[in-house]
């Protein structure tokens, strides 16, 4: 019983880990999308910068446009660059585990 208990231990950890890099990935690749409307936008319209619902109508709206943990995304601009952001898994700004494009 406890070998098996140990190895279900070692199974859920691993699961745990796999389930975090993948929602890292799913919210790289939502931040890329957002980051190319808004980028399509700025030019359509000559805007300074594009926030996420001047840009809406752009996205898929089958499409979850949070990050993977249910969190808005932040955008800023410098210039023409658009930088996208998620607060990561622990939803705290500045802390190491943010996603910034």
């Amino acid at each position: 019983m406890v070998i098996l208990s140990m190895i279900a231990v070692a199974v859920g950890v691993n699961v745990m880990e796999h389930l975090k890099r993948a929602r890292i990935r799913e919210t790289e690749t939502r931040a890329r999308t957002m980051q190319k409307a808004a980028l399509h936008h700025m030019m359509e319209t000559g805007a300074d910068c594009a926030q996420p619902e001047d840009f809406e109508h752009l996205l898929d709206p089958t499409t979850d446009h949070h990050d993977a943990w249910g969190n808005a995304f932040e955008v800023s601009c410098d210039g023409t660059v658009v930088h996208v952001a998620s607060r990561g898994p622990d939803g705290q700004a500045g802390s190491e585990d943010d996603i910034q494009l």
